[in-house]
């Protein structure tokens, strides 16, 4: 833990939430009911700050006017089930495993946006999450709550996302993250499935990449002591950017 909190303390600047590590757009791990990012393609590599670490590869675009993400994870669970415990579930080093999400609708006045989307992506399933920004001066919140099922287990997620804004209201590049959520399976009555808080900051380094770390606790599970997690703590470098971009060549040449 001190080393996580001396990065967090060095860290003076944070940014707009990036994606996840299983791929999708949203704060730390779960999704959000939105594609709040600014540019149209992401990729990002995580990785824990332990003696062994894990490696997770994530890469997602976005398109139909930002309603629609198409998003790639190596990583499709860190918690496969409640006898199994705490342990990255990865396909290979690179991103394979699919995620969607559609935003239904959204809106944003003067002093508050607002947006619901639905979509599919492990260990959730398929979901249903809603997002809601009040615009402050000093510090607007974001609050997401959302409940996901993959048929064997159910998921209820939140979180909040604390945004440092002018007097304007205008974001500037500060944002602190936490998330949590509980699963349970619908087939045996007390088994627990993936369940977790966590917090975090990301920091912008220029306009196109952001760097991130957070710190993930889960619940003690029906598995042996190495598949428990008391905190684990973890690094990622996030790489947004709008495509390759022709400038048109004047047919004709200037005198």
């Amino acid at each position: 833990m001190k080393h996580i909190f001396s990065i967090l303390a060095a860290c003076a600047l944070a940014a707009h939430a990036e994606i996840t590590v299983y791929g999708v757009t949203g704060l730390q791990y779960v999704p959000t009911g939105d594609i709040a990012e600014e540019h149209r393609f992401g990729g990002a590599l995580t990785a824990t700050m332990d003696n062994d670490p894990s490696w997770h590869t994530a890469l997602r675009s976005a398109w139909l006017d930002q309603r629609l993400e198409i998003a790639l994870s190596n990583t499709w669970a860190l918690v496969e089930s409640d006898s199994v415990g705490f342990g990255a579930k990865t396909t290979s080093s690179f991103p394979v495993v699919p995620s969607l999400k559609f935003v239904l609708d959204h809106d944003q006045t003067t002093w508050q946006a607002w947006s619901y989307a639905v979509g599919f992506s492990m260990p959730y399933g398929a979901y249903g999450a809603v997002t809601w920004r009040l615009k402050l001066p000093v510090l607007s919140p974001s609050v997401t709550v959302g409940m996901g099922t993959p048929i064997k287990t159910f998921h209820a997620f939140g979180g909040l996302k604390l945004d440092l804004c002018d007097l304007d209201r205008n974001r500037l590049p500060v944002s602190l993250i936490g998330d949590a959520s509980y699963g349970g399976s619908t087939r045996t009555l007390g088994e627990s499935a993936e369940a977790f808080w966590s917090l975090g900051v990301s920091t912008d380094v220029g306009r196109n990449l952001t760097f991130r770390v957070f710190h993930r606790v889960d619940r003690h599970y029906d598995a042996p002591f190495d598949h428990q997690n008391s905190g684990t703590s973890y690094l990622q470098l996030a790489w947004n950017f709008d495509g390759v971009k022709v400038v048109p060549q004047s047919l004709e040449k200037n005198p």
